[in-house]
């Protein structure tokens, strides 16, 4: 690592033989490569003539038996291991200008593979950015923070109503903006939702061959942990399409997805489709899921619960992790790592309240109790970790809009009103871009007793 002469206290192993480790330090407080190979004796250590100033490192001195020795240099072999591996470490790639040599040769540092979480985001010509895009920057925010790779956004947004560049503002997290296109369904499908039409949409990731493999995620979720790991699984796994909580459901819901881009792939589901079309009545993941198994004949492996389900579910899991002596049922420690839409009330299948809290749109979230109008997302705590990642990636992208500031707004949120007592905005945008006000208190958990059983159960 670049230790810029940098000098510290000695650093000694506590131990019957002492050994005196170098003095340079890096940014982890981890030792560096100089000092560990020092350490052990290692002479295939080559530094370049860019940091003479490190030619004064001294050699340990060792006062131990061989096989303590011995013992100290794989200890310090992992270390090196772990410094180099860390996906958190800032300055991984910036080795001290120092190789590590196999057999007097340079190795090259094994190169990134190619991997990106991907999404898409459309909004009708002229309209305000929609629920797609919102959700978009609050994943991207939880992708920065969980994983090591980067988020690809397809969409047909390039600025925000505030005049924010939409690609300079995700970049800042780290994502990256790429057209969407329009794919037309080839022949007439037995669904009649609208949106699934735009839902089909997502058939273009399979173009993306810049990328070795994908992870697509709706934009309608949050990521609560990371899914890296699912990279490197061999095969194509996805969400299990469960709405209504049963566990163990056996078709499957694109919600989460990974793939692998090929262009052939592409072109052979849109032909696919053109034969079935009358047969799909569970939109594009029932093609996806029909196509890999009657034509690749290499099915779709589905997730289990822990890993992804739906909100409404979310307390209904049963981990398969747990051992004795933990509740294994409506408890926090089964929290998946996907969570796809929040829940809400009443029937969750055909109304506009399955997805109330995985959004900056306060209007839904308000909900009479006993006569006092409340905002149930208070009542959710993957609403509170949905809102700061919202509020953590409008602040990073440096955007300015009244319904984003006051939904960030502590004060707004639990209260209802500014500390001062104006009137609050909600999250619904009304004409003309113009933020429509909030109506009525919305200080569920700030000042008033929730009756028992005031809430759906």
């Amino acid at each position: 690592r670049a230790l810029k002469g940098a000098r510290g206290a000695p650093c000694t192993v506590p131990a019957a033989g002492a050994m005196e480790l170098g003095t340079a330090r890096d940014p982890l407080n981890l030792p560096s490569f100089r000092e560990l190979s020092v350490c052990v004796n290692v002479s295939d250590v080559r530094l370049t003539e860019k940091h003479p100033d490190l030619a004064p490192l001294r050699p340990c001195r060792v006062f131990t038996s061989g096989f303590l020795a011995l013992i100290l240099g794989c200890a310090c072999g992992l270390l090196v291991f772990r410094t180099r591996s860390s996906p958190d470490v800032g300055a991984r790639d910036k080795m001290l200008e120092l190789n590590v040599l196999s057999n007097g040769v340079p190795q090259a540092p094994e190169p990134k593979r190619r991997f990106a979480y991907v999404m898409m985001a459309y909004d009708a010509p002229g309209a305000p950015p929609g629920e797609s895009l919102w959700g978009a920057v609050a994943m991207a925010r939880a992708v920065q923070r969980v994983s090591e790779y980067p988020m690809v956004l397809l969409t047909n947004t390039t600025k925000l109503p505030d005049g924010t560049d939409l690609v300079k503002g995700l970049g800042k997290l780290g994502a990256k903006v790429k057209p969407v296109h329009s794919v037309v369904i080839p022949g007439n499908v037995a669904w009649n939702n609208p949106r699934w039409i735009i839902a089909f949409w997502k058939l273009q990731v399979w173009l993306l061959t810049e990328y070795e493999k994908l992870i697509w995620l709706d934009s309608d979720a949050t990521l609560y942990r990371s899914l890296d790991w699912l990279f490197t699984v061999p095969g194509m796994w996805a969400q299990r399409d469960d709405w209504f909580c049963k566990q163990g459901q056996p078709n499957v819901c694109s919600g989460v997805m990974s793939i692998e881009p090929n262009v052939a792939t592409f072109q052979g589901l849109l032909g696919y489709a053109g034969q079935v079309a009358p047969q799909l009545q569970r939109g594009d993941q029932q093609l996806i899921s029909m196509y890999f198994e009657q034509v690749v004949h290499r099915p779709i492996q589905l997730l289990d619960d822990i890993t992804a389900t739906f909100g409404q579910c979310t307390g209904n899991i049963t981990p398969t992790w747990l051992q004795q002596g933990v509740p294994t049922r409506h408890s926090m420690w089964s929290t998946p790592a996907f969570v796809h839409k929040s829940g809400g009330w009443g029937n969750t299948n055909e109304n506009d309240y399955n997805d109330i809290c995985f959004s900056h749109n306060v209007s839904r979230q308000r909900y009479v109790s006993g006569g006092t109008l409340i905002n149930a997302c208070h009542l959710n705590p993957l609403a509170s970790y949905w809102r700061r990642l919202f509020c953590e990636a409008n602040h990073i992208m440096g955007t300015q809009m009244n319904d984003v500031i006051d939904f960030c707004d502590d004060a707004c949120y639990y209260q209802g009103t500014h500390r001062d007592g104006s009137r609050c905005w909600s999250g619904l945008s009304g004409k003309a871009g113009r933020a429509a006000p909030a109506a009525g208190p919305l200080n569920g958990t700030t000042g008033v007793r929730i009756r028992g059983g005031a809430l759906p159960l």
